[in-house]
């Protein structure tokens, strides 16, 4: 009986993770794509007028040789580019910093204390129902 109650709470548990984790993804990837593409776009335009920001982005990153010849230029879209990714980086730097209070305020057990306290009270209990129910005399 033990068993399926730890399986039934593993399960759960287990969905849980995986269901907050796909929600913390339908949160993320639109909002590091759209800092990428309005950084993208924001940088390029400061840093060159000749090529605009919807051409760099339908290029790709792999794809910004196939923009220019002049290598400076291409060297400027680049940084652009890895500019752009830095932005996005700071919303993980964000969630991070914004999390670590909460995740510093929760209270921390040691599984192997807590395990082992709710063994001795299940022993308590068996000990105690059996004193309280009455002995059957021959």
């Amino acid at each position: 009986m033990m068993f399926f109650s730890q399986l039934g709470g593993y399960v759960f548990i287990n969905r849980q993770q995986r269901l907050n984790t796909e929600q913390n993804r339908a949160i993320a990837v639109p909002a590091g794509g759209a800092i990428v593409l309005n950084s993208l776009s924001r940088h390029i335009s400061k840093a060159t007028g000749e090529i605009s920001a919807q051409a760099v982005i339908q290029a790709g990153a792999t794809n910004l040789a196939t923009l220019t010849n002049d290598p400076r230029t291409l060297r400027l879209l680049r940084t652009s580019y890895s500019q752009a990714v830095t932005d996005t980086m700071y919303l993980s730097l964000a969630a991070a910093a914004i999390a670590l209070p909460f995740a510093s305020a929760m209270e921390w057990k040691n599984v192997k204390t807590v395990s082992k306290e709710r063994a001795s009270a299940e022993l308590l209990v068996e000990s105690d129902k059996e004193q309280a129910s009455p002995s059957t005399g021959d």
